[in-house]
């Protein structure tokens, strides 16, 4: 009988249509033409291009059961090296030519390494992503990241763990920020959310770590992927997985510019609170969302903090927060205020940000 984990390998064996070697019993006219069919959406044609692969591999599987056991295992072995390669070939096409060409030198370097982060068996690929020594600059960044994209959750939550440590790196970079932009693909389109909303779950919950990285180092460039994301897991539905907000507010108030600043504007108003100290005798400082996103907007605005009455900071760049509601309400509506009367106008025209004298009901001041 044919061993479980084998029948295990056939449930995949529609990848293998995609390395070349299948080629060799299929017409390459008619496979570039059905790819062509398929690419333009013609209705049928990825069913045909399907088939047209598949059918030489009939031949493989047929009678197979009934060959000798260690036949059969040396067959699946095979099976999994070209499982593993199928999805190295299919991430790689995905790479810039730059990155494309470092992982062709990693695999040349050391190809069982890279074969093993790409075996079918996720155990395997999960020990090989821990024999990646995490060094910054080096092609430990790259190999991370491709993780990060792992059709195995748990693998992917390992190489999310092992980005933390190489969150500069360039290439763990790009890495990153190619699968936040999937991952907004998905989470975004309803027809895929609701066919499973699970799936949905752990997307925004690896969304929000991937984003947080990339946060760290973020350019102007990836500002507006931070804005779509601030956008996307802010929603209701995926709000409660969005743990690293402030990370990716305070980051958008550095490198984003005024066209953020609506989306920014939608979140002053979220209380989520941080404690961020406790002076003796004193009431707690504390940071809600609302005012990262208000910090976000006056450094986009080139505005003075100072006037708004924060709490003193415990360090030059340390997050600023207040020790009293009241002054928190004051503080937004000057500044919402201030924006009324001076975002439409040139830089150059703009009056400075002060608290006005009175405020009849700040708590109520966008009714």
């Amino acid at each position: 009988m044919m061993p479980a984990r084998f029948r295990g390998a056939i449930v995949v064996v529609w990848l293998l249509v995609l390395v070349s070697g299948v080629r060799a019993a299929t017409d390459e006219g008619t496979v570039r033409a059905l790819a062509d069919r398929v690419a333009k959406g013609q209705l049928g044609a990825e069913r045909e291009l399907i088939d047209a692969l598949t059918r030489p591999l009939d031949e493989l599987f047929d009678g197979l059961e009934q060959r000798p056991l260690d036949e059969q295992e040396r067959v699946y072995a095979a099976a999994q090296r070209v499982f593993g390669t199928v999805h190295y070939r299919l991430y790689r096409a995905s790479l810039a030519k730059t990155d494309r060409v470092a992982l062709d030198r990693a695999h040349a370097s050391d190809p069982v390494l890279i074969e093993n982060l790409f075996h079918a068996d996720p155990r395997v690929r999960s020990a090989a992503l821990d024999r990646v020594p995490p060094r910054p600059n080096s092609m430990a960044g790259l190999l991370i990241a491709a993780k990060v994209h792992d059709w195995d959750a748990d693998v992917a939550d390992r190489a999310l763990e092992l980005a933390r440590r190489l969150s500069s790196d360039p290439a763990l970079q790009r890495g990153l920020s190619h699968f936040a932009q999937e991952a907004l693909k998905i989470l975004r389109s309803p027809e895929r959310i609701g066919a499973n909303p699970d799936v949905a779950i752990v997307y925004a919950d690896f969304l929000n770590r991937a984003t947080a990285i990339v946060s760290i180092s973020a350019s102007e460039a990836q500002a507006p992927l931070l804005a779509e994301t601030l956008e996307t897991l802010g929603q209701p539905t995926f709000r409660p997985f969005f743990h690293d907000i402030l990370a990716v507010v305070d980051r958008l108030g550095e490198v984003g510019d005024e066209t953020v600043a609506p989306l920014l504007l939608a979140f002053l108003d979220d209380p989520q609170p941080r404690l961020l100290s406790r002076p003796a005798g004193k009431a707690p400082i504390t940071q809600t969302v609302g005012d990262a996103a208000l910090l976000a907007l006056l450094r986009i605005y080139e505005l003075d903090p100072e006037p708004l009455g924060f709490a003193p900071a415990n360090a030059p760049d340390a997050p600023r927060g207040f020790d009293d509601d009241g002054k928190r309400q004051k503080a937004h509506f000057a500044f919402r205020a201030w924006m009324e009367r001076n975002a439409s106008l040139p830089r150059d025209e703009r009056a400075p940000l002060m608290i006005p004298q009175v405020i009849p009901n700040p708590g109520r001041e966008r009714e």
